[in-house]
């Protein structure tokens, strides 16, 4: 029997919009509530990357390029559909030219909307093919509930 290995790079979202706030003062011990009663505060619609979440990723990459990472030699990225997640390995892994969306790979809950996805057909006509937006099964959200 042969088998192969297979490694796996994991990589969280870089700072987003929805969580800027709410992560320190959880950070610094405040209650758990305390911390989602700051997040719905700044919930927004599939929160995006604030610059510093974009300066971040961008400043990983230059990281990972300088230690010739083996993340940076991936035959694939395979990303949550949620913008962040998308943007975070835009600037972290560029060179990657295989880019696979999953729906699977991402956050499932319905309390926030910085969960729920943007539509299919906004999502690939934004990301102007450099994503494979196959491993979404419908236009909407049906994660999100």
């Amino acid at each position: 029997m042969r088998t192969s290995a297979v490694t796996l790079h994991l990589l969280r979202h870089s700072q987003a919009t929805h969580n800027v706030n709410a992560e320190p003062m959880r950070s610094a011990g405040c209650s758990f509530q305390t911390f989602l009663d700051q997040m719905a505060k700044d919930d927004e619609l599939d929160s995006r990357l604030t610059p510093k979440g974009e300066s971040d990723a961008r400043i990983l990459g230059e990281r990972l390029k300088q230690q010739n990472h083996p993340a940076i030699h991936a035959d694939a990225v395979i990303s949550s559909p949620l913008s962040r997640a998308l943007r975070t390995a835009d600037f972290a892994v560029p060179q990657i030219e295989r880019r696979l969306v999953r729906e699977e790979w991402r956050e499932i809950s319905g309390l926030l909307v910085n969960a729920k996805r943007l539509s299919k057909t906004e999502l690939e006509s934004r990301e102007e093919g450099r994503w494979d937006f196959a491993g979404l099964d419908s236009d909407d959200d049906e994660y999100f509930d």
